[in-house]
């Protein structure tokens, strides 16, 4: 038997225990691996080595579930390509620190990558650089996906901003002393409390066609010249509000089809962009415009908020409106009772009202001036009117104011009053009406006063002036028909004597004594002639009136003074197409035509023929009878106000005794109407007479 020594079976035992205790070893080690794969696997984060340049080089089997790729097409990847572009520069911040702390775990910022699937997720991540570990050899960057906590952070954020927005402007509405203000703050707050880039209200025009702004903030200055008296197209969004009174979203901007508004929207960094109609009584009149540098900036709760506070600023406006209005309506009221007080002040007119449960009567402010009272003293029982009525004319009044009683009927009194500060006498016109409840019932009595005393004692002047003027007539009437008849007769006698003188033998002195006698008592003729002639004219005409045509006048004026119409040389013409006769006294009217006709032919330029033309007309309800020549003309400078005067003559190189003007005027006053003249010298002159129809 083969001998064994002793310490081989000891070598041999430590042996096999050693493999059996490595045998187990092994075992447990892959069941450990095996549970930390299954952790790994299953666990809600992902881990990734990345090498030095930024590529994943080994992955987790969780990768797929937090990141959408599976391990083989994550190897690879560059970090940096699927990070979100507006998130690259801060993860070049939290790398470098990474590289600058090896061994050192770093957290990383919470930012964006692309999903798998195409999408922006939100991920937390714990990078540690692994570089220096030889069994390593790379960043170990453990990460999760965070995105319903970002997004559900960022929704309450949202919530929160939006509250305080809707806050802050229900106490900017309500503390707000005008619509301004309002809307001023609105744009304030939109920036600093909404967080919006820029936000401006403006209101359209009456055509619908352009947009004017009214307050703005975030706008830059050199802007705003583009949103005053704005013009916008009936395809673009702005239209579409003021028709459908409905907001209108822009969540893109890229998406929106106005070449012009895009290019301002990217220099101004804006992605998404909401108009939100501002209504007045239910009518779209203007917009709040709300920009945003976010896309998708207004989501269903957003756009929810900000309907509300567009609704809370149309009501403040409404309110606004409401009180301007009764604002303008006070001061109307304030403004027509101090016209009222004025105007009672200036034609002395006084109101009064009378309540019959008291018997107290309220006076107005003149009314008390008028009555002799303080302004404030204007509360009166009607007992104390009665006291102060003249006594002469109580009984009257009295009558009156019984009278109207009975029949509930308004009343008008003309009465004497005594006024109760200084008693003087003032003449007074009343007037009342019975003021009724809805049952009938007397209940009162309004009315004015009024002071007529000057009136009244200008009436007595006038009728004293007329009284006096028309005795002076009669008398100055008397002298004038006594001089013309009582001295006719002894005149007619001088006459008649120088008449036999005139055959008798006188020597040269005689002569000449006789020859101015002879001269001056023509001229006194003359003159006593022309006297009976105005005399006769001022008595009452005695003709009827008559149907004159003014073409038959023309006629006989014509046939009476062909000789001189030959000798002027003159010309005739008359237009009466628009009215051709008139219903008045003939005799007058063939004067007037005779005496302006001869008057034309008389001042005629020497050596022009005379062109006279008659002519009329219908002029606001009045007979416009024109006489027109081309004659000398009259120098209205000079002779305007004795032109129509008795013996006035401006041109004495010309025959004649200042008397046809003279006439013409006195026929034209007698007939109610009035005549003017227009004149230059050596351009001609017209004379217009206007008669009612």
């Amino acid at each position: 038997m083969l001998h064994i020594h002793p310490k081989i079976y000891l070598i041999a035992g430590t042996a096999l225990l050693l493999l059996i205790c490595i045998l187990y070893l092994r075992v447990r080690l892959r069941k450990s691996r095996r549970k930390y794969q299954t952790l790994l696997e299953n666990a809600g984060d992902a881990v990734v080595i990345i090498n030095d340049s930024g590529k994943l080089v080994h992955a987790s089997a969780s990768i797929f579930k937090v990141l959408g790729y599976t391990v083989k097409e994550a190897n690879g990847l560059d970090v940096m390509a699927l990070a979100h572009p507006d998130d690259i520069a801060g993860l070049h911040v939290v790398m470098a620190e990474v590289m600058a702390n090896p061994g050192v775990p770093v957290r990383g910022h919470t930012g964006r990558m692309m999903h798998g699937d195409g999408t922006w997720h939100w991920y937390e991540a714990v990078v540690t650089n692994m570089l220096h570990d030889p069994d390593i050899r790379g960043i170990v960057d453990n990460f999760r996906d965070v995105s319903e906590n970002v997004h559900a952070i960022e929704k309450m954020n949202n919530a929160n901003r939006l509250y305080a927005f809707i806050s802050q402007i229900n106490q900017a509405i309500v503390h707000a002393e005008n619509q301004n203000s309002v809307l001023k703050e609105t744009c304030r707050i939109a920036i600093e409390c909404g967080k919006f880039q820029m936000a401006w209200i403006g209101f359209f025009n009456e055509e619908g066609t352009e947009i004017d702004l009214s307050e703005s903030t975030g706008i830059d200055i050199q802007y705003l010249q583009n949103f005053k008296n704005a013009k916008f197209s009936k395809t673009g969004p702005m239209y579409q509000v003021l028709i459908n009174g409905e907001p209108f979203i822009c969540n893109n901007i890229s998406e929106l089809m106005l070449p012009e508004w895009k290019r301002f929207a990217d220099v101004n960094g804006i992605k998404s962009f909401m108009i939100l109609p501002i209504k007045k009584n239910g009518k779209t009149i203007g917009s709040l415009n709300l920009y945003a540098s976010k896309y998708d900036f207004f989501d269903e709760q957003e756009c929810r908020l900000l309907e509300e506070v567009v609704a809370d600023i149309s009501f403040a406006m409404n309110v606004f409106e409401r009180e301007r209005s009764r604002e303008r309506t006070e001061k109307k009221n304030r403004d027509s009772e101090i016209r009222l007080k004025q105007a009672q002040s200036i034609a002395h007119v006084g109101s009064f009202e009378i309540d019959f449960a008291t018997n107290i009567s309220t006076w107005s402010e003149e009314l008390c001036r008028i009555y002799g009272f303080a302004i404030d003293d204007n509360k009166h029982h009607y007992d104390k009117w009665m006291e102060m009525i003249h006594p002469a004319d109580l009984r009257h009044v009295m009558a009156i104011v019984g009278e109207a009683k009975s029949s509930l009927s308004s009343s008008a009194i003309y009465h004497r009053i005594i006024r109760s500060d200084d008693g003087s006498v003032r003449y007074i016109f009343s007037q009342g009406e019975y003021e009724f409840d809805e049952r009938g019932k007397v209940i009162g009595l309004h009315g004015v006063a009024h002071d007529i005393t000057d009136q009244k004692h200008a009436e007595l002047e006038r009728i004293k002036m007329i009284t006096d003027l028309t005795q002076r007539n009669k008398d100055l009437e008397q002298f004038s028909y006594v001089v013309s008849h009582n001295v006719r007769a002894p005149l007619a006698n001088i006459i008649s004597l120088i008449g036999l003188l005139e055959h008798s033998t006188l020597g040269p002195d005689g002569k000449e004594v006789f020859d101015a006698l002879n001269e001056s008592t023509d001229k006194l003729d003359y003159v006593i002639k022309d006297l009976n002639l105005i005399l006769n004219m001022n008595r009452k005409i005695d003709e009827k009136k008559e149907l004159v045509t003014f073409e038959e006048l023309m006629t006989d004026i014509k046939i009476g003074i062909a000789n001189l119409i030959t000798a002027g040389k003159a010309e005739l013409t008359s237009n009466f197409s628009e009215i051709g006769r008139i219903h008045t006294f003939k005799s007058y009217l063939h004067s007037i035509f005779y005496n302006l006709i001869l008057n034309s032919i008389k001042y005629r330029k020497p050596d022009t023929p005379a062109m006279i033309h008659v002519s009329s007309k219908i002029e606001k309800g009045k007979l416009i009878l024109e006489f027109s020549d081309n004659g000398i003309g009259i120098d209205l400078e000079r002779h305007q106000s004795q032109l129509f005067g008795l013996y006035k003559r401006f041109h004495p190189h010309i025959e004649g005794k200042g008397m046809g003007l003279y006439m013409v005027k006195m026929q034209v006053e007698q007939l109610h109407g009035k005549i003017t003249v227009e004149s230059e010298v050596d351009k001609g002159t017209t004379f217009k007479i206007a008669f009612m129809l």
